[in-house]
Order: structure tokens, then C-alpha cells, then sequence
């Protein structure tokens, strides 16, 4: 199966992003600023960013950008269209005030590619205070 292509990849991850409860979202066109992500939002006051991948690989630049977003305390992942849904269901939960959100899974999810599975393994466990 083809990977969809990155613009409607977003459309459809904006559109569904859209409809969580609290949640502000904005689609960046900036195409002369290196390693800004795709999408930006916030959910219930947690800064959120995403870069969306199709084809291409994470730039060390965009790697860079969300790990320096992470070590702020936001979230910051990147999707394809297998693992987007996973994210989407976690900020839903948030959203929804459903997930006990600390700082410590904040910092457990990691912005790696290749990472991504455990991130979304994290973001469906639930923390107890």
C-alpha cells in the first residue's frame, strides 16, 4: 500500500486534531525556516507539536527542533499515517481530560522515528498520583 501524500496526510490529521475538546491547532507554512513542524497545537494547556512523515526521513534539524520542544515540557511526535492514529487517540484522551498527564511521561515520550511505537505504548498507560 502507498503512503498517502504529506498534504493530505495533514488535511485529515488537521481535521480529526480539530475536533478534540481544548484544543487550538495551526498548519505551518513556513518553507524557509528549517525543522518548524508540521502542526502546532495545544491541548488543555499542553504545548503539542507534530511532524507528519510520508516518504522522507526525519531531518537532523527537525529532530533537533522537537527535542528542544521535549526538553521544554511540551509534547512533540512524529507520525506517519500507522502511528498518527495512536497519537491522535493519546491528545484525545487529554482532551478529554481522560489521561493523568505528568511530567514524567512528558519526558518518557521520545521524539525518535524509530521510537515512536513505545511512545504510543506510553501514551495509552494511565498514571497514578
Amino acid at each position: 500500500m502507498r503512503a498517502p501524500l504529506e498534504k493530505d496526510f495533514q488535511k485529515n490529521a488537521l481535521r480529526r486534531l480539530r475536533r478534540i475538546p481544548y484544543s487550538k491547532w495551526f498548519k505551518i507554512r513556513d518553507n524557509t525556516t528549517v525543522g518548524i513542524p508540521d502542526i502546532l497545537g495545544v491541548v488543555c494547556g499542553l504545548f503539542v507539536s507534530i511532524e507528519l512523515k510520508t516518504r522522507s526521513e526525519l531531518e537532523p534539524m527537525q529532530e533537533y527542533t522537537l527535542l528542544q520542544i521535549e526538553s521544554s515540557y511540551g509534547l512533540a511526535f512524529v507520525c506517519d499515517d500507522i502511528t498518527f492514529p495512536f497519537v491522535a487517540e493519546y491528545l484525545e484522551k487529554i482532551g478529554s481530560k481522560k489521561a493523568d498527564i505528568t511530567v514524567a511521561v512528558q519526558r518518557a515520550l521520545p521524539v525518535r522515528e524509530e521510537n515512536i511505537s513505545l511512545a504510543c505504548l506510553l501514551a495509552q498507560t494511565k498514571t497514578n498520583r
